[in-house]
């Protein structure tokens, strides 16, 4: 019997489960965000239909649902290096300042939007900053591309 076909893995890992592209890494984020997106808007309006609140009234952070699950993978496949606290921390720390800042200024909108807006800006930063980061402390200079 022979093996079943792998398919590629997207972003591409290396033999450690680490993502060996940013630029992968970016394009897997951004369509995560989009899917939670409309995953989003349509629970929303599920509940504006039913009743329990108006449309809009969900907060847009809840995007960042699925591209947080894809870093904490790749969290756990930095395990063999204690400093990955140390750029998880200052990545999010960073991140997440500048997204409530873009949802401050877009305050005046309903939460979904203006959350939506934070989470994207924070998504933006972050990546770049896990990825890059955490190749500068641990000294892996994989491709960054």
């Amino acid at each position: 019997m022979t093996a079943p076909a792998s398919t590629p893995a997207v972003p591409r890992r290396d033999a450690h489960g680490r993502v060996v592209s940013l630029t992968e890494l970016l394009g897997v984020v951004v369509l995560l965000a989009a899917v939670n997106a409309i995953g989003l808007v349509a629970i929303d309006g599920l509940i504006t239909l039913l009743g329990s609140s108006s449309f809009g009234d969900s907060s847009g952070w809840l995007i960042v649902i699925l591209p947080g699950l894809l870093f904490f993978d790749d969290f756990r496949a930095w395990r063999a290096h204690q400093v990955r606290y140390l750029a998880a921390l200052v990545s999010a720390a960073a991140a997440i300042g500048l997204g409530l800042v873009a949802a401050g200024l877009a305050g005046d909108l309903p939460p979904l939007v203006s959350g939506g807006i934070g989470a994207i800006v924070a998504l933006l930063a972050y990546t770049p900053l896990w990825f890059l980061g955490i190749r500068r402390l641990t000294g892996d200079r994989m491709e960054s591309a």
